[in-house]
């Protein structure tokens, strides 16, 4: 007679063995039995009678299941040595996509977790679902200077203090002035609004993370060249006044989601935050490994807004300076000066002030 611990629905053996698991593939909800099964293979109390990925078991127990109970589940592979580095690093990033509170308690006590590799995981998805109650806990992260988790810290803490409306300290870094180059060296840059359906399709298409951004009735599609993004805004910082809010407190604006034609899938590749600074609005654009990209302005003008954007001086910038406004329909570009290739900046270039 077969050990009924070894069972495992169907439906829960293909899922958990697939390479892959596009969020088409995601089930909306499982029976208590699947979800049971699924607990079980995590745990070590179910020993299938196949090789399950239990990444692929987190996933999918995570989007079901998004509970307490799944999140300390997940939660406590981060420190267990029975299990692979990777898959420990991979509870973390699953942690990412829960709406639970207990994901940043859970994460927060991870943080000093002995592997590099899994601790800058544990940051990542703190920036993406953490509290103020968790920024002294970041604070105690004993990161080299110029580290990728030094980076990852900071950035963490901003996204953080700029989704809570805190007040923080102002990013130092300026954009650098360009010059239009040579028109072999452009490419075409644009945005414009979506509409509602296509704003639809683009939420569904959204695999991973939007940093616990509530994503408003507002989107806007962003080419540069071949690359499409979708502009996604805060709804909370719209229901508060829209872009006048941004001169009330911080603001996580909007995130930018690349959209991947192989997948069919977009991530978010770049996080806006925004405070105020005077009589100006502080824009800075980081990407979600914590490297400053583009820093910018906006400021009030009669019955619209006007804004400038421009890289950061670094190693292996894109060089591109936009200007535009901000009308009741939404941002429209004035000016792009976007290059096509990526420049190797001077030691000691200085950056403009915008």
């Amino acid at each position: 007679m077969a050990n009924p611990t070894t069972r495992v629905p169907k439906m829960v053996k293909d899922l958990v063995t697939r390479r892959q698991l596009s969020p088409s593939a995601r089930p909306e909800s499982l029976t208590e039995p699947q979800r049971r099964a699924l607990r079980g293979i995590l745990s070590g109390e179910v020993t299938p009678s196949f090789t399950p990925n239990l990444s692929r078991a987190m996933e999918v127990l995570i989007h079901a299941d998004d509970t307490p109970e799944t999140v300390e589940l997940v939660g406590s592979v981060i420190d267990d040595p029975a299990v692979t580095s990777a898959e420990r690093a991979s509870a973390a990033i699953v942690l990412r996509k829960s709406s639970d509170p207990a994901a940043a308690r859970i994460l927060a006590e991870n943080l000093a977790v002995d592997d590099p590799s899994i601790r800058i995981q544990v940051v990542k998805s703190l920036a993406a679902v953490g509290t103020p109650d968790q920024l002294e806990k970041l604070d105690e992260v004993e990161a080299p200077a110029g580290s990728a988790l030094e980076k990852q810290v900071a950035f963490a803490r901003d996204v953080i203090a700029h989704r809570s409306g805190m007040d923080i300290e102002e990013v130092s870094a300026r954009g650098v002035t360009r010059e239009p180059g040579k028109p072999s060296e452009m490419i075409d840059l644009s945005l414009r609004p979506l509409t509602k359906n296509a704003l639809s399709k683009d939420r569904a298409r959204l695999d991973g993370t939007a940093y616990m951004m509530p994503i408003g009735e507002r989107g806007f599609r962003l080419s540069a060249g071949n690359a499409n993004w979708s502009v996604l805004t805060n709804d909370e910082m719209l229901q508060a006044g829209g872009y006048s809010a941004m001169f009330d407190r911080s603001w996580l604006t909007a995130v930018l989601a690349r959209f991947d034609e192989r997948t069919n899938q977009s991530h978010v590749q770049y996080v806006v935050l925004s405070h105020p600074s005077g009589q100006t609005v502080r824009i800075n654009v980081f990407r979600t490994d914590g490297e400053l990209m583009y820093t910018g302005s906006l400021k009030r003008a009669k019955d619209l807004f006007e804004f400038v954007i421009r890289d950061v001086a670094r190693k292996g910038t894109a060089p591109t300076n936009v200007s535009g406004r901000i009308t009741k329909e939404g941002p429209v570009l004035d000016l792009t000066v976007p290059f096509g290739s990526r420049t190797k900046t001077r030691a000691g270039e200085e950056g403009v002030p915008i």
